[in-house]
């Protein structure tokens, strides 16, 4: 069996991981196993993940090595099975996890952005440049987002109208709990 690549996350129907090529849904609350997501490969290459966020009860995003976004569904129907909803390429390097909330999805990218998109279609709503590189993935409270960035600051926005910024703390090397 092969290690995780990135960290697990649950779902109504189990837990999903991230395996070498594939996304495992460990077995159903029915005790049925489930057909593996398998992600397209190309010649001689297999598909790493870089996380996994749930976005519901029944799908998850899956980042891939290469940066594109995989929204898979859990479907009990016929035969329990990961079921690929959509592939987008994302046009920002995504390093850690994005964060779902409120029916949106926040990614913090590699170049210094937070990217605000609608979950259920991954469009694009609003950007805001961070100022540095994301430490960690963004934490969303209410309609506020708070970005850690390099571990130096904190930065704030409140989701109106696209992410509109609210505060800037520093951090002085430590990390938020």
């Amino acid at each position: 069996p092969s290690e995780p690549q990135a960290a697990p996350v649950a779902i109504a129907a189990g837990v999903v991981f991230p395996l070498t090529g594939r996304l495992h849904l460990t077995a159903t609350k029915n005790g049925a196993p489930a057909e593996d997501y398998r992600a397209a490969q190309a010649a001689g290459q297999e598909t790493g993940w870089k996380s996994l966020t749930a976005l519901s009860d029944s799908q998850v995003l899956a980042v891939t090595s290469d940066n594109r976004l995989v929204r898979v569904e859990y479907r009990a129907s016929l035969r329990p099975q990961l079921a690929e909803i959509s592939v987008t390429q994302s046009m920002h390097t995504i390093d850690v996890a994005p964060t779902a909330a409120n029916g949106m999805l926040l990614a913090a990218t590699a170049d210094g952005k937070l990217v605000l998109m609608q979950s259920s279609s991954l469009e694009v709503l609003a950007e805001a440049e961070l100022g540095g590189v994301p430490a960690r993935s963004p934490f969303v409270s209410g309609d506020h987002v708070f970005v850690d960035v390099g571990r130096r600051e904190l930065r704030t926005y409140v989701i109106e109208n696209g992410l509109t910024p609210s505060g800037v703390w520093p951090l002085e090397g430590q990390t938020l709990v």
